[in-house]
Parts: C-alpha cells; sequence; structure tokens
C-alpha cells in the first residue's frame, strides 16, 4: 500500500480562513518528517506540488495571500523544529533497528543454508546448495543498497513536496525586496528635488508629514510647489516677510 505524508494531522491550519492555530501534544510528538506541514496544510495553502501542476493557479495570489502564507509557513517550520532533533534521534533508532532485524534474519537463512549442507551427499545437491548460499549474500548486500537508496528517495521527495512552499517563501521575500527598491527610489527622488530647490529645513518637515516623500518623480515639481505656498502662507513666520 502506497503510503502518503499527510498522516499524522492536519498541521497547524485548522482552515485558510481561522489561519494559522497553536500546535497541539499531536503535532510535537509526530515522528514523520515536517508534521505540521501535511499534505492536507500544504493543500489548504495552495501549495501542494501536485494539485499546482493541475490547476497552475501560483500567479493569481495577490501580495497580502502570499503574506499569509509565508507567515503560516513560518510558523510550521518554527514549530517542527523545536522537536527535529527528538524526531530525528527517533527515526535514526528505527533503521538501526530495521536493519538490524533484517541482518538477523539473513543469518538464520544462511544458518539453515549450512544445515542443510550434510543432507546434499551428490554434487547436483551441493552446487545447487552452494548457489542458495550465493543468493543469501547477495540479498544481503542488496538490503544495505535498498536502505540508503530508499533515504535518499525520501530526501528528494520532500524537496519536491515541498518546493512550492519554497517558492512562496521566496515569492514574499522579492516582494518585500521590491516594495523596498520602491520605497527607496521614492525617497531619494523627493529627496533630491528638494535638496535642488533648496526648501527650507522647516518647509522640508511639513512636506514630510504630509506623506509627499512617496510622490513619483513625474507628479512632484508641481505638487511640491503648491504645497510649499500653503505651507508658507500657513508658516506664522513668513507672514512677518
Amino acid at each position: 500500500m502506497r503510503r502518503t505524508n499527510s498522516d499524522g494531522g492536519s498541521g497547524l491550519l485548522g482552515s485558510m480562513g481561522s489561519g494559522p492555530v497553536a500546535p497541539t501534544g499531536h503535532h510535537l510528538t509526530a515522528s514523520h518528517s515536517f508534521p505540521s506541514l501535511s499534505d492536507t496544510v500544504l493543500r489548504q495553502l495552495g501549495a501542494l506540488m501536485e494539485e499546482v501542476k493541475q490547476q497552475k493557479e501560483e500567479n493569481q495570489n495577490s501580495e497580502k495571500d502570499i503574506e499569509n502564507k509565508f507567515t503560516s509557513l513560518m510558523l510550521a517550520f518554527k514549530t517542527d523544529k523545536l522537536t527535529l532533533e527528538r524526531r530525528l534521534e527517533l527515526q535514526r533508532r528505527l533503521r538501526d533497528q530495521a536493519e538490524t532485524n533484517m541482518a538477523a534474519e539473513l543469518n538464520k537463512l544462511k544458518a539453515a543454508v549450512q544445515l542443510l549442507s550434510p543432507l546434499c551427499t551428490d554434487s547436483e545437491k551441493i552446487e545447487l546448495l552452494e548457489k542458495v548460499g550465493e543468493q543469501v549474500d547477495a540479498l544481503h548486500k542488496s538490503t544495505t543498497r535498498v536502505s540508503t537508496s530508499a533515504e535518499m528517495y525520501g530526501a528528494v521527495q520532500q524537496e519536491n513536496r515541498l518546493s512550492k512552499a519554497v517558492d512562496i517563501i521566496l515569492r514574499h521575500v522579492e516582494n518585500l525586496k521590491q516594495a523596498y527598491d520602491k520605497e527607496k527610489t521614492d525617497h531619494d527622488e523627493t529627496r533630491k528635488i528638494i535638496t535642488d530647490s533648496k526648501i527650507p529645513p522647516n518647509t522640508i518637515l511639513k512636506l514630510e508629514g504630509r506623506g509627499l516623500s512617496r510622490v513619483r518623480l513625474g507628479s512632484l515639481p508641481r505638487r511640491l510647489s503648491n504645497t510649499i505656498l500653503e505651507a508658507d502662507l500657513e508658516d506664522p513666520t513668513t507672514k512677518d516677510l
């Protein structure tokens, strides 16, 4: 039976409308990887890769949607980090125990084959018994390779499962960077125009207080001149001039 990654609860989200909620004890003791980011949670966030490939709706999310999803993902990652060492140690013990059990069963099989050796009197049976022994040795080596391959496949599988969640995080970071760059550009442009216009410091404070540092460069000069005029008319220090 094929196992899924959704076992172990619905994670941190009850529903998209309710937002992130506090993790319960069940989530903290779950042993599988990323217990707070089950398939159910990723589906609610629109970050389940299998459904994303089918729906192709990743570009329809607004910046606010991306921010909300980013917040939920960060809460999930931080929650899972609290139990990471415990879960890692548990999985390591389970793996070692499984490998030990497999080795014990193979040793029993080898012992059973050796018990058959005295019963093989003719060359044909002896040759057949030797082939069985060789197959047992090959099986032992194969189990080691299977264990290693399973670990590698599991790691890549989790990477694929969370790749859309990582995309959401990167998109939020990119949105923040673009917003910062825009604010910085507008601020620098406004400061340059104010400096070139040789506006008095008290007027600059009035302009900044009125939010004109965010005005676009193309519309700034006219608005700036009107605001300067209004500021001068309202300033008691300019009425005496």
